[in-house]
C-alpha cells in the first residue's frame, strides 16, 4: 500500500515528466555503448589503416606543440553528439 506522501511525491513525478526523461536518458547512454562498440570494432578491423596514418601523431599539434596535457582530459564532445547531426542523417537515408 502507497501512503499518502507516496502519492504526492508519484504525482511531482508524473509532473516534472522525470519517468519520461529517465527513460530518454537510459536510451541514449544505450545507444553511446553501442556506439562505442561499433567504434572499437572498427578500430580492431582498419588498426593497418590506422597505423599507415603517419601524418597523425595523437599527442602533437601540428606545430609540435605536445596536447596531452592532463588538464584537458576531460574534454566535451557534445557538439558532435547533437542530435541531427550529419553522421546521424547520413545513416539515416
Amino acid at each position: 500500500m502507497i501512503t499518502e506522501r507516496g502519492l504526492v511525491v508519484l504525482d511531482q513525478i508524473e509532473k516534472f515528466d522525470i519517468m519520461y526523461r529517465y527513460r530518454q536518458l537510459r536510451e541514449a547512454e544505450q545507444q553511446l555503448d553501442e556506439g562505442l562498440d561499433e567504434m572499437h570494432e572498427w578500430i580492431e578491423d582498419n588498426s593497418d589503416q590506422l597505423a599507415r596514418a603517419e601524418d597523425v601523431n595523437p599527442t602533437r599539434k601540428a606545430s609540435g606543440e605536445d596536447i596531452t596535457d592532463s588538464s584537458e582530459s576531460e574534454r566535451d564532445y557534445s557538439e558532435h553528439m547533437e542530435k541531427g547531426s550529419d553522421h546521424e542523417n547520413d545513416s539515416k537515408r
